[in-house]
């Protein structure tokens, strides 16, 4: 996938080489929206959503490896 810029054409893949090759479902406006804070949450909403409890922490410090 070929993304403009203000420099040049900049080939996403070459770019980011950690991603796959696999097909893209999302345009790059739709995962743009999914991966914002919506701004219409209150600040409790916030950080009921994103951010870990001492529970998540432990949880994810088992399966770590």
């Amino acid at each position: 996938m070929i993304r403009k810029t203000r420099e040049k054409n900049v080939d996403v893949e070459d770019a980011m080489p950690f991603t796959s090759k696999s097909p893209t479902y999302l345009t790059p406006e739709q995962r743009d929206v999914l991966t914002q804070i919506p701004a219409d949450l209150s600040d409790r909403e916030i950080a009921h959503h994103y951010i870990l409890t001492q529970k998540d922490l432990e949880l994810i410090n088992q399966w770590r490896r």
